[in-house]
């Protein structure tokens, strides 16, 4: 995470140095003509960088303190229990923090710096536009380029060893094809600019998004004043200011709407300032592609992965009830499974108990599980074999293990135990569904406890309870409840209280990996809105100009606004598209390990689309009110 947002920091640190370098180009070349040499000029913008880059990190670093303070908070209300100990600075935080800050502020400035070096001296002679950048095909071939490998890397290591990659393994692969993949749509977006920005540009278009977006900024500050007021005065005032402002910007997302349907001439001056310089307008739009782009990856992989648990328990739990630990309190005391079987009401019950062995070098789990019952209780799919073989010993294999390895039953796996050393246990059987038991591998609970002794082993992990024919459920829901009562780490779930809590768990960790990642957006929302001050200081000559002939204050707001707007949405869709792309791919890999169903949730998708909306009004906020606010005298004789 911390990649990523370093990673969307260089693509607007690259992009101001290339707006500062166009904007001093005249300055540039004019101390070419009266003798500064090309290493002295790239020399000049990287120490500018260093400069950048120092004071930039060390105001991140005391930052970062305040917001590992705020995540912390956040990992607590989530259940994550961390100790309660002061986040400690250290100098190694510090060098490395610098070490990083300047090295990503001077890397992204290198290159606008040696075109600063290119520009000829006769610029500054006459009034004249000098080209610095990549011709359009050149950029189409290594856009492409990029984009065939970086596809070809993530494919080869999610779905086996197709290439030989070197020094890099299947994850390593992943994470540079998806850089690759960034750096390559961030190349090519530069040709849907205009298409795109034509039809964002269109009033009906722009109407309907802005008044979306009005929508959810006004039902959400009223939503924040709701909750507080429901919560407590200290709530109601502590939600006031955020509420405000949330309504105050929803407010002028209403008058952005309606003025779009009687004004033609600020989206289409939105439009043209767009498109004027294509490849700026698509490198900013990058920056907040990357982040939705995670964000959409991880909707689709965390609905995938509910939608699969939730099939999984529908097709293979046959038990009605399960019993198991809260969070990572180890496991609960045998006698409690001992305890429900002695009841009338209780037909059977199957322990499960985990473990980790090594094979060939790599760490494999285990589940040990009661084979006796475990057909009353769990669906395996038994392919070969029987419970009964795996009960006197040996190991069952999931389908797809044993076909990717080459086994069968009769064949052997050597499990390296830390109790009782390397065995060849023998394969007794192949099972095709793994979705209750989450393992490739299971063992009988006698294998199991001979072979694995030390902290939890000998306690049960879950225990599947199936209630006997004939007796309610509220009859043998309260049987459980009063044996659970003397366990206190225990906790009772019937199939759809089960269901609903690993989805719930799902959903702790999209929260906690979404709050990482939106980090990296807001950097991405003031990258647009530098991006457009910046752009404002150079149409500064352009803006007093319109002032002059009449062009309005308010016209002004609404056509920076619009051009926000069009940003974040070309932005916003570029990184939806990307993050299907990486959720559909990963969720397919990820098929050996039970994620056997892809689910793509339309309405959070929808819900991105309108946040890219938001963070363009956002990010015009202050952009607007400068342009609005330049003297018009002054802005005409801006050079």
């Amino acid at each position: 995470f911390a990649g990523v947002a370093v990673f969307v920091a260089a693509f607007i640190i690259q992009n101001t140095f290339r707006i500062i370098v166009r904007q001093r180009q005249k300055e540039l070349a004019l101390m070419r003509a009266v003798g500064a040499t090309g290493s002295q000029v790239i020399w000049m913008v990287v120490i500018e960088a260093i400069i950048v880059g120092v004071f930039a990190s060390i105001v991140g670093i005391f930052l970062g303190l305040v917001i590992s303070t705020g995540l912390t908070g956040v990992m607590d209300a989530l259940g994550f229990d961390l100790p309660a100990t002061t986040a400690p600075l250290a100098m190694r935080t510090i060098v490395v923090g610098v070490a990083v800050g300047v090295g990503v502020t001077v890397a992204a400035a290198t290159l606008p710096a040696i075109r600063a070096s290119r520009i000829p001296p006769v610029a500054a002679l006459r009034d004249m536009d000098v080209s610095l950048r990549m011709s359009d095909r050149a950029r189409l071939w290594v856009g492409s380029g990029l984009l065939v490998i970086g596809v070809a890397l993530i494919l080869n290591g999610l779905f086996g060893d197709v290439l030989d990659l070197g020094p890099l393994n299947e994850i390593s692969a992943v994470g540079v094809g998806a850089l690759m993949v960034f750096l390559a749509v961030s190349i090519l977006s530069s040709n849907i600019v205009k298409p795109a920005a034509t039809f964002l540009g269109r009033r009906p278009v722009m109407a309907v998004i802005t008044a979306i977006a009005a929508l959810a900024l006004l039902g959400g500050g009223l939503g924040l004043i709701g909750f507080g007021a429901s919560a407590g005065t200290a709530a109601l005032v502590g939600l006031a200011i955020p509420a405000l402002f949330l309504i105050g910007v929803g407010v002028l997302a209403v008058y952005l709407a309606w003025s779009v349907l009687r004004d033609r001439f600020t989206p289409n001056l939105a439009t043209q300032n767009s498109v004027r310089k294509p490849r700026r307008t698509a490198t900013t739009a990058s920056a907040l592609m990357i982040g939705l782009a995670l964000v959409a990856f991880f909707f689709v992989l965390g609905d995938s992965i509910k939608a699969s648990a939730g099939r999984a328990i529908d097709e293979g739990l046959r038990a009605d009830y399960v019993l198991s630990v809260g969070g990572f309190s180890g496991g609960f005391s045998p006698d409690l499974a001992a305890q429900l079987k002695q009841q009338p009401e209780i037909a059977a019950t199957t322990s499960l108990r985990f473990g980790f062995f090594d094979l060939d070098g790599t760490e494999q789990f285990v589940m040990g599980i009661e084979a006796d019952t475990a057909d009353e209780t769990i669906f395996l799919d038994i392919q070969q074999g029987s419970l009964a073989d795996l009960a006197a010993g040996g190991v069952f294999v999931f389908e797809d293990t044993a076909s990717a390895e080459g086994w069968t039953v009769g064949d052997t796996v050597p499990m390296g135990l830390v109790t009782t050393g390397l065995q060849q246990v023998p394969i007794v059987g192949i099972y095709a569904d793994s979705g209750v038991v989450q393992s490739n591998y299971l063992v009988g609970l006698d294998f199991y406890g001979q072979n694995f002794k030390g902290f939890g082993t000998d306690t049960d992990f879950v225990v599947a309870v199936k209630a006997a024919d004939g007796v309610p459920p509220e009859e043998s829901r309260a049987v459980i409840d009063a044996a659970a009562a003397d366990y206190p780490n225990v906790t009772v779930r019937d199939q759809t209280e089960y269901r609903q809590s690993q989805e719930d768990q799902v959903n702790t960790i999209l929260v906690l990996f979404n709050a990482l990642l939106i980090l990296a957006v807001i950097i991405a929302i003031f990258g647009i809105t530098n991006t457009l001050a910046l752009s404002i200081f150079e149409r500064t000559r352009e803006i007093g100009l319109l002032r002059a002939v009449g062009t309005s204050r308010g016209q002004i707001v609404r056509t920076v606004s619009y051009e926000s707007l069009m940003v974040a949405i070309i932005g916003t869709v570029l990184g939806i598209v990307i993050g299907l792309f990486f959720g559909i791919v990963v969720t397919a890999a990820l098929r050996p390990q039970g994620i056997n169903v892809l689910s793509i949730p339309g309405l959070q998708i929808g819900l991105l689309v309108v946040f890219g909306a938001i963070a363009g009004l956002f990010a015009a906020i202050l952009p607007a009110r400068r342009a609005s606010r330049l003297n018009i005298l002054e802005a005409i004789a801006y050079e």
